[in-house]
């Protein structure tokens, strides 16, 4: 592995929402990231009606996206 896995760890959720500054919720988290997000070659929009999608499939599930890279706040 590439990676130094004793920087590049898994850690407990508390512990990675402290260190993120991120509130402890039991919300699941997805991960976009993009060199710039508002490029819609790297598509954002399929991510948006995914979770669109998984919002009309199962609406009480708790969810958070978590964006980063170059571009506008949503």
């Amino acid at each position: 592995n590439t990676l130094d896995q004793d920087v590049f760890a898994p850690l407990p959720r508390p512990e990675a929402s402290t260190r993120l500054n991120l509130p402890d919720t039991d919300a699941r988290r997805l991960l976009f990231a993009s060199a710039n997000v508002t490029d819609p070659r790297k598509g954002f929009r399929y991510v948006a009606e995914a979770l669109k999608r998984l919002h009309a499939q199962y609406p009480d599930l708790k969810t958070e996206l978590l964006v980063f890279g170059k571009g506008r706040s949503y």
